[in-house]
């Protein structure tokens, strides 16, 4: 959701508990697909999803997260100057690649164009 155009964190987050969340009561565990079983490291109890958190079980204990800014935070952007440099390559794939993610970066919204 980092690098997928208009990704937010509220799309992050129902992404995250649908497909690692224990099911609900109630609901129909036959029509489960595998990406719905629970994780055994995750979970977010329904007060953490209304927070829009979930807790993650490391080696050395359980930490919460905040999905607030998660997803602006966790951009992986190529910088400029690294940019610039793939452009100056003598080799075409390498210029075809880096002209495709310069033109794909310059096309994705950003928090701040979003307001």
């Amino acid at each position: 959701h980092c690098n997928v155009p208009g990704g937010s964190d509220r799309t992050f987050a129902s992404e995250l508990y649908r497909k690692f969340s224990a099911p609900r009561r109630g609901s129909n565990f036959k029509n489960l697909q595998p990406q719905q079983e629970k994780h055994a490291r995750f979970n977010a109890t329904n007060t953490q999803q209304a927070q829009q958190k979930f807790t993650v079980v490391h080696y050395a204990g359980p930490v919460e997260y905040s999905i607030a800014g998660f997803v602006e935070k966790n951009k992986d952007e190529l910088p400029k100057g690294a940019s610039d440099l793939l452009l100056s390559s003598l080799s075409p794939l390498v210029q075809t690649l880096a002209r495709n993610i310069t033109s794909a970066k310059a096309k994705a919204p950003t928090a701040s164009s979003k307001k």
